[in-house]
């Protein structure tokens, strides 16, 4: 068995949808199909990583294998390697960049979602139990994000304020007691 992808042809009408272009694979399975900016297609497997460019038609092989691939709500891509993989590989922006895990991938993924934050991984681990993982998309770079400044900002202004507060504290005190 050979995996295959196409582009069809449809304009939603009576007409039958036709096959444009057809694409076999060696050997392996595409997993996943993710829209990057209403433009590019990632097409995910177990034996390469496809992205087809749909107003272009260009078509670019990535020789990266996944058993798991995700979007997320800004417009990155997630590639999830099998048990034991210590990275995962990010398109963002037009590029790819790996990811280091902080360990290894414990579980062998089953399927996975999107919650428009989270990640969620869902497998078993070397005993059969069911397991779930989780990956929060937000926290990549979050100090350069407007989130990550704006936490930043609060707890130096807070730490600030407590300063200011405990000065006071020891002025009056200070008063009181001479």
């Amino acid at each position: 068995m050979r995996p295959v992808w196409a582009t069809v042809l449809w304009n939603g009408g009576v007409i039958a949808p036709m096959i444009d272009n057809l694409q076999i694979g060696d050997y392996g399975e595409y997993h996943s199909v993710i829209l990057i900016n209403h433009q590019e297609i990632i097409i995910a497997g177990t034996h390469e990583t496809v992205i087809y460019d749909h107003t272009s038609k260009d078509i670019s092989s990535i020789d990266y294998s996944s058993v798991a691939g995700i979007g997320d709500k800004y417009n990155s891509a997630w590639l999830f390697n099998g048990k034991d993989s210590k990275s995962v590989m990010r398109y963002d922006d037009g590029s790819w960049s790996v990811e280091t895990l902080p360990h290894q991938l414990p579980i062998e993924v089953e399927t996975f979602g999107f919650d428009g934050v989270s990640i969620y991984l869902h497998g078993v681990d070397d005993n059969g139990a069911p397991k779930v993982m989780t990956f929060d998309t937000s926290a990549v770079g979050s100090i350069e994000s407007g989130s990550g400044f704006i936490n930043l900002a609060f707890i130096i202004i807070s730490l600030i304020m407590l300063a200011l507060m405990a000065t006071n504290i020891v002025e009056k005190l200070r008063k009181e007691i001479a």
